[in-house]
């Protein structure tokens, strides 16, 4: 463990990299019951302490990394759920009601994306800063 610190603590943008992995992946359904989550998080943590990353740029890429996995989980779930389960005739209200939570959910990822990417181009984060 003392060796990976070591090297992440050398490569921030690597860390950043793997926190946003280890959060995709550990969201995503069934891939997330085997992805060591916790000891990413454990060694973030470490890494945060000794200033070798930002707790705010760590906090944004894992959400956004869970983000995207719990959003893939859901179109998964959504794209094959008639291998799981016979489809149900859906009544206008419940489409109705549907179609609102998903513009809900695309106004929030907008929001979020919007907030990241005027971080990266205004150069908050010296290791976020987009090359230009």
């Amino acid at each position: 463990m003392q060796g990976l610190i070591d090297f992440l603590s050398q490569h921030p943008a690597l860390a950043l990299g793997v926190v946003f992995a280890a959060a995709l992946l550990e969201s995503v359904a069934v891939i997330g019951t085997v992805i060591p989550g916790s000891s990413v998080v454990f060694a973030a943590g470490i890494l945060i302490g000794l200033q070798a990353l930002d707790l705010w740029g760590v906090a944004e890429v894992a959400v956004i990394g869970a983000v995207l996995g719990d959003g893939f989980s859901y179109w998964l779930g959504h794209r094959y759920q008639s291998g799981y389960q016979p489809r149900l005739h859906l009544d206008r209200r419940r489409q109705i009601s549907a179609a609102s939570r998903r513009e809900e959910c695309l106004v929030a990822w907008k929001e979020v994306v919007d907030r990241v990417w005027q971080r990266m181009a205004h150069g908050r984060d010296r290791r976020l800063r987009l090359s230009t």
